[in-house]
């Protein structure tokens, strides 16, 4: 005789990522930004982008003396986050200075715009709260600038970017061209006032 197997197996439990820590980056963590940056630049990239397009778009615009350089300049604010060790697991950078942006200033005209350009978190750090603190840490950089709106990119395909954007209020103004190591993607512009 054998016994009935219990008809209610036993619950699975999953640990609850740990919180993180949102601070300005230094110059110091140019490299730890680099490793997230070419970890998460695939997830933000549509199945038409080949790898070998990410990987050269990686090693010439989100390599650590590109990230150095953006921590060092005024024209930046760089902010990471950092788990309970002490480990980078995201990062946002904002240009407070950015190039025109032709849909941008189709809306604002000549009001003063910042660019929140990257905001990246590693897998394993989502859910974790990282995204919105760097999304803050960014729009409050916008704001000690005296900037009336920020603008992003987001590839019309990255549908957990959109949506994320949505719910914070960025909305979209247009569409532009976004260039990986030459291949065209599209992107939408959105926009949010400060």
């Amino acid at each position: 005789m054998t016994a009935d197997p219990d008809p209610t197996p036993e619950p699975t439990v999953r640990a609850s990522p740990a919180p993180v820590t949102v601070r300005p980056a230094v110059p110091g963590d140019a490299a730890a930004v680099a490793r997230v940056a070419a970890a998460t630049f695939p997830d933000a990239c549509p199945p038409t982008t080949t790898r070998e397009a990410m990987d050269e778009h990686i090693a010439a615009q989100l390599n650590a003396d590109v990230i150095g350089g953006w921590i060092a300049s005024a024209d930046h604010a760089v902010a990471v986050a950092e788990d309970t060790a002490g480990r980078v697991v995201g990062y946002v950078m904002t240009e407070l200075a950015p190039a025109a942006e032709p849909a941008v200033a189709a809306v604002v005209g000549d009001a003063p715009v910042g660019c929140l350009s990257k905001l990246y978190v590693l897998a394993e750090a989502r859910g974790t709260g990282a995204a919105g603190a760097l999304m803050a840490a960014g729009l409050d950089a916008m704001r000690a600038r005296g900037l009336a709106y920020g603008w992003l990119g987001t590839n019309v395909h990255n549908h957990r970017a959109n949506a994320f954007y949505e719910r914070i209020g960025f909305r979209i103004v247009g569409e532009r061209t976004f260039r990986v190591a030459g291949h065209a993607e599209t992107d939408f512009t959105r926009l949010i006032a400060l």
